[in-house]
């Protein structure tokens, strides 16, 4: 009697729909439907948010992966976002990045900093301000500080075509530089940091016109792309802070640096429940091994008149760091200089 053999049923995996973003599509793949686990505004709509707390559809995740993938796509592997081998470190990155946006933005719902006008008083009453006015964030203010070598946006002190602020007031070029976006970037040198990266991208100059980050939800996400990788040593290696152990959340507001720092507790438990929605669970990745790198910056100088150079191997934040919070003139902090292995030639 001939034999039939049995039908094995061929199980089918779930189908992921592309994002343009492989790292993007592995994490999803693994865990799950990203956009709901990370519970944005849930449908695409205004292109724009020049103001007010009105930015429906504008965080969505529709529009962060279209951020992440078009800046993967023009970057190479060192400044990709989401550019970990491992899955899950890159399932957490992108939960400590969603999490602190959650908070920055006011829970999806803004993209311009709700600034006090000039005299310090909030129009929508007492509390309901940030802790920053019309006029603290200007280049002058940057340079009387001492904690910014760079105090300028691309050499400029105002952006050229001025700009409105939260509440649709207009205010002239010089008071343009305070916090926009989804991680709410703020100062003049830290637009210029990410100026080149965003002008490539998109062809927006954010130092003649900062507004532009809040036309456009892939420039809302891409601008605070940028300062994540440029600041996210700590979070890839852990720094001298001893609350701040690689891929920690702790580690994730060393990244963001918080002006207000009311809301840390909440930003952690949504990363937290991130992660959970995820089904990650056990200790975090040990840290990556510090690759030292020679930077392209010149004539280094702390904050507090220090040089720090030791001649034939190059200025040296990394390996004479001073103690004090200053930049190095490519705008890298001393600590995270020292925590990068960042080398600066002579």
């Amino acid at each position: 009697m001939m034999m039939i053999a049995a039908v094995v049923p061929i199980l089918s995996l779930p189908v992921v729909e592309s994002t343009g973003d492989p790292a993007l599509d592995a994490i999803a793949a693994k865990y799950g439907d990203l956009s709901s686990i990370l519970g944005m505004q849930p449908v695409d709509g205004q292109g724009s948010c020049p103001a007010g707390d009105n930015c429906k559809g504008f965080y969505t995740y529709s529009h962060l992966s279209e951020a992440i993938a078009n800046w993967n796509t023009r970057s190479g592997a060192d400044e990709k976002f989401l550019n970990d081998q491992d899955v899950e470190t890159n399932a957490r990155t992108l939960a400590a990045f969603v999490a602190n946006v959650k908070y920055e933005t006011a829970l999806f719902t803004a993209c311009k900093e709700r600034l006090k006008l000039a005299d310090g008083t909030c129009p929508a009453g007492p509390n309901r301000c940030s802790g920053g006015k019309v006029g603290d964030y200007t280049s002058a203010k940057a340079k009387a500080s001492g904690s910014w070598t760079v105090t300028k946006c691309n050499g400029q002190t105002a952006a050229t075509q001025g700009c409105t602020d939260f509440w649709g007031n207009t205010l002239d070029g010089e008071n343009c530089w305070y916090g926009r976006g989804a991680l709410q970037l703020s100062w003049p040198g830290n637009y210029n940091n990410v100026a080149a990266a965003i002008k490539t991208g998109s062809n927006v100059d954010i130092c003649d016109d900062p507004d532009a980050i809040c036309n456009s939800a892939t420039t809302a996400f891409s601008a605070s792309m940028a300062y994540w990788k440029l600041n996210e040593s700590p979070w890839i290696h852990g720094n001298s802070n001893p609350d701040c152990m690689a891929y920690t959340f702790a580690c994730a507001l060393q990244v963001v640096r918080p002006a207000d720092t009311s809301t840390n507790k909440e930003r952690e438990e949504q990363y937290v429940k991130y992660l959970k929605a995820m089904g990650i669970t056990g200790p975090a990745p040990p840290p990556k091994p510090v690759k030292p790198k020679k930077g392209t910056c010149t004539n280094i100088k702390c904050s507090d008149g220090s040089t720090g150079c030791n001649g034939s191997t190059g200025c040296c934040p990394y390996t004479d760091t001073p103690t004090g919070t200053g930049f190095c003139s490519c705008g890298t902090s001393w600590p995270d200089a020292r925590d990068s292995g960042i080398f600066c030639n002579a």
